[in-house]
């Protein structure tokens, strides 16, 4: 009864903050596209994020990494707090992925540092890596090495493919 509680609650938590990520977000109705996977699940990625989005899907995919079943997936840019990159709203509720990309940071990105950032909520929300895990899930996207980006991701699957 309590886990149940404690379910809805981040249930609630989760619908209250993709509302408000598309509320705050600029030009929400042209940027997001809703669709209804073959699996069944309901499936929200900004098309801004998706090739991001899909090279994780592939490479885990190729890797023969299997996410835990999903509920919803939710890929969005929004607006966040200062100094916020992304968040992984989803982190340690294992049926739903909930990305945040801060829009107003992402064109201040590189392309590598894009990646990295997608790498870095991604492994967040669906694995629940934690900060200092390896390199790519450092706190600070200034100590992200971005020539060596391919690499990070390299160590970044040894780790979820062992176990963490």
């Amino acid at each position: 009864m309590k886990a149940e509680r404690i379910y809805l609650g981040l249930s609630a938590l989760i619908g209250i903050s993709i509302y408000l990520a598309l509320v705050f977000s600029v030009d929400t109705k042209e940027t997001i596209k809703t669709e209804v996977a073959t699996r069944g699940i309901n499936v929200m990625i900004d098309p801004r994020l998706r090739p991001y989005y899909v090279e994780v899907a592939q490479r885990l995919n190729l890797e023969n990494i299997n996410p835990p079943r999903q509920q919803a997936l939710s890929v969005i840019m929004g607006t966040l707090p200062e100094g916020v990159l992304g968040v992984a709203m989803g982190m340690f509720v294992d049926n739903v992925i909930n990305v945040i990309i801060s829009e107003a940071y992402w064109y201040k990105l590189s392309e590598p540092q894009r990646k990295a950032l997608l790498w870095h909520e991604l492994a967040h929300d669906i694995y629940n890596v934690e900060h200092g895990s390896v390199e790519i899930m450092s706190t600070s996207m200034a100590s992200i090495d971005t020539n060596n980006v391919d690499q990070m991701v390299d160590e970044l699957i040894k780790y979820i493919k062992n176990g963490r």
